[in-house]
C-alpha cells in the first residue's frame, strides 16, 4: 500500500501571525498546491523573533480524500498543534 506524503491531503494551507507584531502586509504565511507541486511530510515556517506568537492555521483539505482519511488527518494535526504549543 502507498503512503500519501501529509501534503498531498490539502489544496493550501494560511497560517495568519500576530498583525500587531508582524504588520499588515507582512502576517500572512500561505502555501497553495500547483501542477508541479511536490509532496512533503510536512510544513516548517521560519519567522523573526523569539516570542511565542498567537496564530490561526487555516488547511483547506484535497476533496478526494475519504471522511476516515480527513478525521485521521485532522487529529494528527491537532496532536502535532498541542504538541508544539507546550515545547
Amino acid at each position: 500500500k502507498h503512503k500519501r506524503k501529509f501534503s498531498s491531503f490539502f489544496k493550501s494551507l494560511v497560517i495568519e501571525l500576530d498583525k500587531d507584531l508582524y504588520g499588515p502586509d507582512n502576517h500572512l504565511v500561505e502555501w497553495h498546491r500547483t501542477a508541479s507541486t511536490q509532496e512533503t511530510d510536512g510544513f516548517q515556517v521560519k519567522r523573526q523573533g523569539d516570542k511565542n506568537v498567537r496564530c490561526t492555521m487555516l488547511f483547506m483539505a484535497e476533496l478526494h480524500s475519504t471522511a476516515v482519511q480527513a478525521g485521521t488527518i485532522v487529529l494528527h494535526v491537532c496532536l502535532v498543534s498541542t504538541l508544539s504549543r507546550d515545547q
